[in-house]
Parts: C-alpha cells; sequence; structure tokens
C-alpha cells in the first residue's frame, strides 16, 4: 500500500471508530436519562 493510500484508509477507519464511539455515547447518555426521569 502506498503513503496516500494508507493515508485515506487510516482517514476512513477513524471515522468508522469516531462514529461508533459518538453512537454508543450518545445511546447511553440517553438511555441514562430514561432511568433517571423513571426513578423520580
Amino acid at each position: 500500500m502506498s503513503y496516500t493510500q494508507k493515508k485515506t484508509y487510516f482517514s476512513v477507519v477513524y471515522k468508522e471508530i469516531a462514529y461508533f464511539s459518538i453512537t454508543i455515547l450518545y445511546k447511553g447518555k440517553v438511555e441514562h436519562q430514561d432511568l433517571t426521569t423513571a426513578r423520580s
């Protein structure tokens, strides 16, 4: 793999990981809020 191909590949992977972790964080926050509102 050439340097440019590697750079593109890693930026794509990085975006995927970032999107994935943001989704998990968002879901966790929403679920946590649901729990706190249900409890009160």
